[in-house]
């Protein structure tokens, strides 16, 4: 599984054989996800490859679980106050992702646990 987005907010998920990689000129998506209302900025699968979590400019992470079209759950990395002030640069799952660390553009980084 392949996933891609950015500016809509949209996340594209793609079927690839990871043993015959070629261009086709008219690829579609298998699955499409309508995911944040503003750019997306990093997205993330879990180890297992069952999970995909996706940030924004919103300040918000979204945790995927593959097949469902709704998030399981939604972080906010900004407090109230922050609003749209801090942007989401890195997303990082340990190995047995159950922790989850987010890096914002202020050097802030925050760490969830059993998520």
């Amino acid at each position: 599984m392949f996933a891609s987005a950015g500016e809509h907010g949209l996340i594209h998920l793609w079927q690839v054989d990871l043993n015959h990689l070629e261009v086709l000129p008219e690829t579609v998506p298998c699955f499409t996800l309508e995911a944040h209302e503003k750019p997306i900025t990093q997205l993330l699968f879990s180890r297992q490859g069952h999970f995909l979590l996706s940030s924004s400019v919103d300040g918000t992470i979204k945790i995927w679980q593959l097949g469902i079209t709704e998030p399981l759950t939604t972080l906010n990395f900004n407090t109230p106050d922050q609003e749209d002030h801090v942007r989401l640069l890195s997303l990082a799952l340990t190995a047995d992702g159950r922790t989850l660390a987010a890096g914002g553009s202020d050097g802030t980084i925050k760490i969830w646990q059993q998520v």
